[in-house]
């Protein structure tokens, strides 16, 4: 009788957007407990191309700050920077973001503060297609029970004096909650944190794949023995980091000697490259990002003016990314800024290279 342990790979199970959804008597959270806000958020925590790519997009879209271009209202009194670059980035990672909208005692906006997207719930209208009139708010949906639900009309639905919600998202095939904008990307985003964990895991097993210790004195019929046995041998070689990479295998008798062999996996680095360029161009893609550069990724160079290339790359990017990003911004945004002044307007200040100057007239001789 010969016996082996074997082991099974994971099996990935694509996201439907369209089960998402999940409705109770009050509100409607995106996944259970709101968990698909985390498992985007894991997505930009375990990718270092991802959240390169949205911190840097965080950059752009906030440029050297966002400005009332009527002059009417002082946007740093209402809304402070940090409470702005969070929102921003929730926008980019999550596809929304929320603010809480705080009135003064005789009317009109004190102060807007950011809030975690993944904090919010939508509130269960009589229609799906209805307008949201209230969110609700817990600090954890994951453990609501010890943070309870507590609900807070839409901006423009309360009484002009108790806090409100200011949730702004984009346009997405999910109907109630956004997507993000490079949702394609997100299992490559996985894949590269699984190789990073592959990486560390390897280089402390001293660079191999794991080991066969075949017994070959012989095999029992006692199941106990067997595993009696195995025990003994993971007790010495196992420990937290060989975890799985051990196979011990009972085979008939082999000149009364324990055998050692390893596992290496043929090719490594070079599937491995593969994966991790694979990974590196597909989340790219899916930011529709058009130069390496800007984002701080590795590339080729070549280019006799790099920091020209770049200028030209970015107004590209400005065009076709990011100002749209931004005019969903400044359009939700003023709504609630227009509780004080109707002529507000707001707009992210560009970056001094990209500001378009005044020509100047040439003296003609």
């Amino acid at each position: 009788m010969k016996r082996i342990h074997l082991l099974e790979m994971n099996k990935y199970v694509k996201v439907d957007i369209q089960s998402l959804l999940i409705s109770s008597n009050k509100w409607i959270t995106n996944g259970v407990n709101n968990d698909y806000f985390y498992i985007v958020e894991d997505a930009y925590l375990g990718s270092p191309t991802n959240q390169s790519i949205i911190d840097n997009f965080t950059n752009y879209i906030l440029g050297e700050g966002l400005v009332d271009v009527s002059g009417s209202i002082d946007i740093s009194t209402i809304l402070g920077e940090e409470d702005l670059r969070n929102a921003v980035t929730d926008f980019k990672m999550q596809g929304a973001c929320v603010f809480q909208v705080i009135y003064n005692f005789g009317g009109g906006l004190n102060k807007l503060y950011y809030v975690p997207t993944k904090s919010i719930a939508v509130n269960k209208e009589d229609d799906i297609t209805d307008d949201v009139k209230s969110y609700w708010y817990s600090f954890d949906w994951r453990f609501k029970t010890k943070y309870k639900p507590v609900e807070y009309p839409a901006l423009g639905c309360g009484n002009g004096l108790e806090t409100e919600i200011l949730y702004i998202k984009r346009q997405s095939a999910q109907p109630v909650y956004a997507l993000p904008d490079w949702q394609s990307g997100i299992q490559y985003c996985q894949t590269e944190e699984e190789l990073s964990n592959y990486y560390n895991k390897h280089i402390k097993n001293n660079f191999s794949a794991g080991k066969i210790i075949n017994i070959n004195q012989g095999t029992t019929d006692s199941e106990e023995a067997m595993e009696e046995t195995e025990r003994a041998i993971l007790s010495k070689v196992g420990g937290s980091n060989n975890a799985g990479n051990i196979v011990i295998s009972f085979n008939d008798n082999y000149e009364n000697r324990t055998t050692v062999d390893s596992i290496e996996i043929t090719d490594a680095y070079s599937q491995f490259q593969f994966l991790s360029q694979e990974c590196l161009e597909k989340i790219m893609l899916s930011h529709k990002v058009n130069d390496k550069s800007l984002f701080g990724l590795p590339m080729a160079s070549g280019f006799s003016s790099v920091a020209e290339q770049m200028v030209q790359s970015l107004k590209i990017l400005y065009r076709s990314q990011i100002n749209p990003m931004r005019k969903i911004l400044t359009s939700n945004l003023e709504r609630a800024f227009k509780k004080n002044n109707p002529n507000v307007k707001l707009e992210f200040k560009n970056y001094e290279e990209l500001q378009v100057q005044p020509a100047t007239e040439k003296n003609i001789i």
